[in-house]
């Protein structure tokens, strides 16, 4: 049996060939191997990234039901305060209405009030119509203290007519005194036609609390002015200025009271 030397191309060129199948089938097992590798890699990642999304919408549907919870207290809390505040408003306006029930019974009269389970609107619509009813307690009143004003006033411009020296003689308006005839109740036929605006116009003699304090106040200071400065006034108001007395006039009906205490004894 020969044997092949080193020195033979043949059996170098059979053990090239030899060489490059092995490395072709190792090259192709490790491409194989590879693969598996990768794919086995690629699937661990995919199985990483499915439980990091689903750990992820576990967290998120645990924060939106958090937030859910949060925000659904906060609108409880928000729903007890108001209903508190309301409750305190509701409370404040039946205070007032017992006390307009109580000192001005008249305006209540055609006004239902509300009960124990009404609610704050209706507390408050009863509230309202009473406050309208007082307003226009005195329209009919405020209406002829219109006219009277109004005839007070044109009787002071036109006076007996001689300032109206654009008109002729003839023609000249005398109206002297027709505010004080107006007040004295001398034109009864303008009675009908205040009533009737009163119910046309119920605005026209409604007055507000503060224009009610305005006018009060405006009449005692003309009061009080009238009666200082007229004497006519003054007794038919009785409320004549009562001076204060002099420190020196007390001293002297000291003196005099002492005098006639030591004469007794």
């Amino acid at each position: 049996m020969a044997t092949v030397g080193h020195d033979d191309p043949n059996a170098l060129f059979a053990g090239e060939n030899f060489t490059r199948d092995k490395i072709e089938e190792m090259a192709k097992k490790e491409n194989i191997v590879l693969k598996e590798a990768k794919s086995k890699e690629v699937a661990e990642q995919s199985q990483r990234v499915k439980k990091a999304k689903e750990a992820l919408d576990e967290t998120s549907c645990q924060s939106k039901a958090s937030f859910a919870r949060r925000a659904e207290e906060q609108r409880k809390r928000a729903e007890q305060v108001e209903h508190d505040m309301e409750e305190v408003e509701k409370r404040r306006l039946i205070h007032k209405i017992k006390m307009y029930i109580h000192h001005f019974p008249g305006c209540v009269e055609r006004i239902s009030l509300p009960g124990p389970k009404s609610s704050l609107a209706e507390v408050y619509e009863c509230y309202s119509q009473i406050k309208e009813e007082r307003n226009a307690s005195s329209s009919v009143q405020n209406i002829a203290n219109y006219f009277g004003y109004g005839f007070t006033a044109l009787e002071t411009i036109v006076g007996d007519g001689n300032r109206l020296t654009s008109l002729p003689p003839g023609l000249r308006p005398n109206l002297k005194g027709i505010g004080t005839l107006f007040r004295t109740g001398k034109f009864p036929e303008l009675n009908d036609i205040m009533l009737e605006l009163d119910i046309e116009y119920p605005w026209l003699g409604s007055s507000s609390l503060m224009m009610r304090t305005i006018h009060a106040l405006t009449q005692v200071i003309v009061k009080v002015h009238m009666a200082n400065t007229n004497p006519i006034a003054a007794r038919m108001f009785n409320m004549m200025e009562q001076p204060a007395a002099d420190i020196s006039d007390l001293e002297k009906q000291l003196d005099e009271n002492t005098d006639v205490t030591e004469t007794k004894k």
